[in-house]
């Protein structure tokens, strides 16, 4: 996870493109598969990146893992709560919230 933590300099204009890309392809296949608790290192990598990057966190991890096919299990639902707490604005859990809905 060292690596996604190198990822975090990137282009500040684009806000979903390049982060949506990295989410989607080195920390979500990780995750869609989790079904014990996820490590540690995983995890404060994921919150490091997601904090960074707010949009790319709601459409391309937490809407992926969210509606996965399995449903949800606590192991996952943990990563979410991180996610979500950690990382997210108030303004930004009030928008996904009503987006999910």
């Amino acid at each position: 996870m060292a690596l996604v933590s190198h990822l975090l300099v990137g282009s500040e204009g684009d806000e979903l493109g390049w982060p949506s890309h990295v989410l989607c392809s080195i920390v979500l296949p990780k995750l869609l598969l989790l079904n014990q608790p996820a490590s540690g290192v995983l995890v404060a990598a994921t919150i490091e990146y997601c904090r960074a990057h707010q949009r790319a966190a709601e459409y391309a991890f937490l809407f992926p893992l969210i509606l996965r096919n399995e449903g949800l299990n606590n192991p996952v639902c943990d990563v979410i709560t991180r996610v979500v707490k950690e990382c997210l604005h108030p303004a930004h859990v009030s928008a996904f919230c009503q987006k999910l809905l």
